[in-house]
């Protein structure tokens, strides 16, 4: 906790949503299924899992659910993943923690965004090796 002016102030910040009665029904039967009791642990187990997914999807990668008994192979299809993964293929995050990887790790430090361009352009003015490419 920061102190501002003799008092305490917490770093947490409320945030409220909206949603429809059979969402918040589906809300608290995934909490009941998993063994979660506060709906504050089913947003973080879900950012937890959100966050994963757009790493793996900067990286290029789709999610997939792989069933060993039929040998079949499920793609999940989410847009938001597929702008990222599109948008990592247009961009790179340079972060003063050096991994691009978590998006969450990015979250309150200093970082830009650089073109594909831009990054090749600043490699060939300063002799820097040819880096994998983030998206393949």
């Amino acid at each position: 906790m920061a102190k501002q002016e003799g008092a305490e102030v917490s770093d947490k910040v409320r945030v409220q949503i909206d949603v429809t009665a059979a969402h918040l029904a589906a809300m608290d039967q995934l909490m009941t299924f998993c063994g979660l009791s506060k709906r504050k642990e089913l947003f973080d187990v879900s950012m937890s899992l959100f966050a994963w997914a757009v790493g793996e999807a900067r990286e290029g990668r789709r999610i997939a659910s792989y069933d060993r008994e039929n040998d079949h192979i499920e793609t999940v299809l989410v847009p938001a993943l597929e702008f990222a993964r599109t948008r990592a293929a247009q961009v790179r995050v340079v972060s003063d923690a050096g991994s691009a990887r978590s998006p969450l790790k990015a979250v309150g430090e200093n970082f830009e965004l650089e073109t594909k361009a831009a990054t090749a352009e600043r490699d060939s003015r300063y002799k820097v090796p040819q880096r994998k490419p983030l998206v393949g």
